[in-house]
């Protein structure tokens, strides 16, 4: 099983940890194929981002699985440039 560092649950944001309870009984126990559903379980990809960051920091050996499900599933719409409409 991974081992998480020292401290890496207590640094989890709190606003994640029923997504991840309801999935593993922690960040240390979430499984590769959790991932989808937890990030799944945010507002806006923006969201997702941000809680896939967070993953990663606690959960390095997941950072594939995150960053491949965050850019196929959570893509962030880029913003479009403004053009000059001056007649």
């Amino acid at each position: 099983m991974f081992q998480t560092r020292e401290g890496d649950m207590a640094k989890f944001p709190e606003k994640w940890m029923t997504s991840i309870r309801l999935a593993a009984d922690g960040i240390e126990t979430l499984r590769r194929s959790d991932v989808y559903r937890v990030l799944g379980d945010t507002s806006s990809p923006e969201e997702a981002h941000e809680m896939g960051a967070e993953i990663i920091k606690a959960r390095p050996d997941l950072k594939d699985e995150v960053e491949e499900i965050l850019e196929d599933e959570f893509p962030i719409p880029k913003r479009q440039e403004s053009q000059d409409f001056t007649p």
